[in-house]
């Protein structure tokens, strides 16, 4: 990928210089998103102080908008507050990030042209098969041993954290349905892929120049700030498959399409299984219903695994038409943001 991105500048006869060392946008990007950090606390906050009473204790508010945010009449409010947040802490960041260090900063993000129906519909197959690969290593992840310390720990978090899934996607009614899509399908498929693939996985690779480290340590982070150890390993396997979609298509339009149809499927499931508008429990529960062995567990997912890697390749042949998606240098003239 490296060299062909170095005979793409060749051919134009023009050097490639980047604004920023590769180790300085790495820092701007970490700057960016620990300010957006702070400031998506602060809109929650924000919004949690809202809907809380006025005497209520400083050191009551957190366990305070906890609980008033999960009130049914309250989560409208919630859903818009979690828009906002999740822009405020992944979009916002790479956004300035890619307008400081770019003067074509939506070709820098890979908002490239969107390939063909074949590959759409290969990233819909991909798509399905991570889904049954996601419930074949959230299996796996539950068979780890740990100490059961750490286990209670983990499930009350796990339980917390469905509690709260199962409160924002309450759907009466099929707008409703179309807006809790929004908000927790089409919104973190296009701010956390414009995060973690656009911006931290391309900025390692650029720095490192090892492609598979960077997506690594990029699934690993992806994963990790979801803060749910028993969906630790299928967020990692996610990851690793949206960023080698990435990288390989050079194109954010697939990876976003991918998370949004791996989250749109699970809601949709939600939806169509719940009661009253409710969700059923056991449907977060259920890990595609999958119970065997550890060894059968681990050989399913590495199976379909390897299998979805190699239909990754797919992409690597028209993406190597597509213009380099490295900072571009400061020297040309051209002012399409797209090229």
């Amino acid at each position: 990928m490296e060299e062909q991105n170095e005979t793409t500048l060749q051919l134009k006869n023009k050097p490639f210089k980047p604004a920023y060392s590769y180790l300085g946008q790495l820092g701007i990007l970490l700057g960016f998103t620990g300010v957006g950090f702070i400031l998506a606390a602060l809109v929650q906050l924000g919004f949690g102080l809202s809907m809380i009473e006025k005497n209520i204790a400083m050191d009551k508010w957190g366990e305070a908008i906890l609980d008033v945010m999960m009130k049914p009449e309250n989560i409208q409010l919630t859903r818009w507050m979690q828009i906002i947040s999740a822009a405020t802490m992944f979009l916002l960041p790479m956004l300035f990030t890619a307008l400081i260090i770019s003067k074509k900063p939506l070709a820098y993000m890979g908002f490239n042209k969107v390939g063909s129906i074949n590959q759409v519909f290969i990233v819909i197959g991909i798509s399905l098969l991570a889904i049954v690969l996601s419930g074949v290593l959230g299996e796996l992840n539950s068979k780890i041993p740990i100490p059961k310390n750490w286990e209670i720990a983990f499930k009350k978090m796990e339980e917390a954290y469905n509690s709260q899934v199962l409160q924002m996607a309450r759907m009466n009614n099929f707008s409703e349905y179309l807006f809790v899509m929004v908000v927790i399908a089409l919104a973190p498929a296009i701010f956390e892929e414009i995060c973690f693939r656009s911006g931290l996985q391309q900025t390692l690779i650029n720095w490192t120049k090892q492609p598979i480290l960077a997506i690594v340590i990029t699934s690993i982070l992806f994963s990790a700030i979801h803060f749910s150890y028993y969906g630790f390993l299928p967020r990692v396997a996610l990851g690793l498959l949206l960023g080698l979609l990435y990288y390989y298509s050079k194109n954010i339009w697939f990876s976003i399409l991918m998370h949004f149809l791996n989250n749109g499927i699970s809601v949709s499931v939600l939806y169509f299984t719940s009661v009253n508008g409710k969700p059923k429990q056991e449907v977060l529960d259920s890990n595609m219903g999958i119970d065997v062995s550890f060894t059968i567990t681990a050989l399913v997912g590495l199976a379909i695994l390897t299998a979805l890697t190699y239909l990754m390749q797919n992409f690597k042949a028209s993406s190597e038409k597509l213009p380099t998606i490295e900072p571009i240098n400061y020297l040309r003239k051209n002012n399409n943001p797209f090229e």
